[in-house]
């Protein structure tokens, strides 16, 4: 179900702290079909008119240079970013950091090269392990936000962990393939069951 998750295990802790930590890579096939299929085009459009010499049919003639831009944008630098898109979840136990300073503990998430996200472990009083529907819930899967539920972190699947803060209002689910070691993890770094 959620094999195609690339996914690290910590253990217990490392040196930084942290206790659990999830990388997920987007392995769906139909985004890699539309990402196959817009860079083909780009490549077709480009060879019918800078190498044959021709106009696109039925359109005029752009100037070679913007043909060029589109088949790298599109047909390099597109599949590329979708290859190096990322999301890692990582819990950070409290306590002494390798600098000798006081570490909060924390929940980040990466979505790598875009965006981060902090959520100290004080500001929670828990955490759940939840099912929802990615494209009904939240229009999809990345960084969402809607009215009605609030953030959401996700790269696949429809399983999560939904943050519960203190302050009622803020709402965060994160998405994960583990997400009831995920859940746990966060709630015995929160005291939840102590």
């Amino acid at each position: 179900m959620h094999g195609s998750s690339v996914i690290q295990g910590i253990g217990d802790q490392n040196a930084d702290g942290i206790v659990f930590r999830e990388v997920q890579r987007v392995r769906m096939w139909w985004v890699w079909a539309m990402v196959g299929v817009l860079a083909t085009a780009a490549w077709g459009f480009w060879f019918e008119q800078v190498v044959l010499g021709g106009p696109l049919q039925g359109l005029n003639r752009a100037p070679d240079a913007v043909m060029w831009a589109i088949a790298l944008v599109v047909g390099v630098l597109a599949p590329l970013l979708v290859g190096m898109l990322k999301m890692t979840t990582d819990v950070v136990a409290p306590g002494l950091g390798l600098d000798g300073r006081e570490r909060a503990g924390q929940v980040v998430v990466t979505w790598f090269p875009f965006w981060r996200t902090r959520v100290r472990l004080d500001e929670l009083r828990g955490a759940n392990d939840v099912e929802y529907r990615p494209v009904r819930d939240y229009g999809g899967w990345g960084i969402k936000w809607t009215p009605h539920a609030g953030w959401v972190y996700n790269v696949q699947g429809h399983h999560g962990v939904r943050l519960l803060f203190t302050e009622s209002k803020r709402r965060l689910l994160i998405g994960s393939a583990r997400s009831a070691e995920l859940a746990r993890v966060i709630n015995e770094q929160v005291g939840v069951g102590d």
